[in-house]
């Protein structure tokens, strides 16, 4: 039987993290919109109909939102499986033994918060008016091409790619899998793996380097929640327009510092970074699935 490499979406991916990790990432209310803004329709929908309600709604009348057939009932029970697997709704005991469906109290608070106008915004302009310095698309396209093929000129062992990727990246790289030690060179080797991981296009690459960058963090014990924050911040960004990082924590700047060296985001100066069209890859809802022998995988011959 043959294994599979999934390189999961975004939303994939939140609703397998730990229930702490989610109610953590809720605290902030621009999290919460980002997080609704990647949900399906149906499940955006099913969230509008309870968010302003004050007590839960029963699960009888929750039940009459899709129709008798087949294929209503499974995109219903989708859309709400979503939803809970990603702690944004929640079901509650109602009297009379009934169950009731509420979004979660945290989510519910901000969402309502920034839906009503309310909020601080999460991404600062990082220049006010005409910038002749500014750089546009086909300069950001170049230097984000440039930094992904250092990159994959390292896990293909071009001799001086050695200097050009960080340290950081070489440990993604073996946390992957991607690479491992050679008895013959100091130098890591590509791994069958990683011969897999070439065959993928672009975006799924860039995206499934992020997400094993996530789980090296969360097997370090690190905290995952300024990581995300970075993530949400791209998907607000306007490409080709500065954003100042100065409000940033230290843990966010140095994340995104690490999502300079991967070509997502482009620094022109201190304090203000801007957004390349390979950053688009954190919200999109494609994936990509490579079958892999039971043998290729981990394996390094």
């Amino acid at each position: 039987m043959e294994a599979k490499l999934t390189c999961r979406d975004l939303l994939t991916y939140l609703q397998e993290l730990p229930a702490a990790v989610l109610s953590n990432l809720y605290q902030h209310s621009a999290a919460c919109l980002a997080v609704f803004r990647e949900l399906p329709e149906l499940s955006r929908q099913y969230i509008m109909r309870v968010l302003f309600l004050e007590q839960p709604l029963p699960l009888n009348m929750v039940s009459t939102w899709a129709k008798p057939n087949p294929e209503s009932q499974s995109a219903h029970q989708k859309a709400l499986s979503i939803l809970q697997n990603l702690r944004v709704s929640e079901v509650l005991p109602l009297a009379g033994g009934q169950q009731g469906m509420s979004t979660s109290p945290v989510f519910k608070t901000n969402l309502k918060v920034l839906i009503c106008g309310g909020g601080t915004s999460w991404v600062v302009p990082g220049h006010v008016g005409e910038d002749k310095h500014t750089r546009d698309m086909e300069f950001l396209e170049t230097y984000a091409d440039k930094q992904w093929e250092a990159i994959l000129n390292f896990l293909v062992g071009v001799k001086h790619s050695a200097s050009e990727v960080s340290q950081e990246i070489v440990q993604v790289l073996q946390h992957a899998g991607l690479v491992c030690s050679s008895d013959q060179s100091q130098h890591p080797v590509i791994s069958n793996l990683g011969f897999q991981f070439l065959l993928m296009d672009r975006s799924a690459q860039v995206w499934y380097f992020i997400l094993q960058y996530l789980a090296m963090i969360q097997a370090r014990g690190l905290d995952l929640i300024p990581c995300l924050h970075c993530i949400f911040q791209l998907s607000f960004m306007v490409l080709g327009k500065d954003y100042s990082t100065e409000g940033m924590t230290p843990p966010q700047f140095e994340f995104m510092q690490n999502l300079r060296q991967f070509g997502l985001v482009y620094q022109r100066k201190e304090g203000v970074a801007m957004k390349t069209p390979v950053a688009s890859v954190v919200t999109s809802s494609s994936k990509q699935t490579i079958e892999l022998s039971p043998t290729q995988i981990h394996s390094c011959r």
